[in-house]
């Protein structure tokens, strides 16, 4: 009986196995869903920056008002996406650069994209 035992487990294990797995990449597409969401808001907001800012000079008109309200938008879509890198690296077993939110190799004690210095956790 031992023999249908051992089968039984393994069958149990990779059940066990695939179900984390399975969890793990539905994690991680929800979270580069977000972060796709949340860039192309980003985007937009920097374009509509572009636009008043032209409509500015162009007309003398004065927009900085709604200048502010985006360049507020931008700094919390910053975070939010920072938020998302982070927890996205987590599950991919990375790091990401506080300074440029590039994802980079947990080896790495510089980012290679824009040179900060990468804090580990032992520091």
């Amino acid at each position: 009986m031992t023999f249908w035992d051992d089968v039984q487990r393994g069958v149990t294990n990779a059940a066990s196995f695939t179900a984390k797995k399975t969890t793990e990449l539905t994690g991680m597409a929800k979270l580069k869903y977000s972060l796709h969401i949340k860039e192309g808001k980003l985007e937009k907001c920097f374009a509509e920056i572009g636009k008043l800012h032209y409509a500015a000079k162009k007309d003398g008109e004065d927009h900085t008002v709604e200048i502010d309200t985006f360049v507020m938008q931008i700094d919390k879509l910053t975070e939010d996406i920072g938020g998302l890198k982070m927890e996205l690296s987590k599950l991919k077993n990375t790091h990401v650069c506080d300074e440029c939110f590039a994802e980079i190799s947990k080896e790495c004690t510089f980012c290679p994209v824009c040179g900060a210095t990468i804090e580990t956790e032992e520091e």
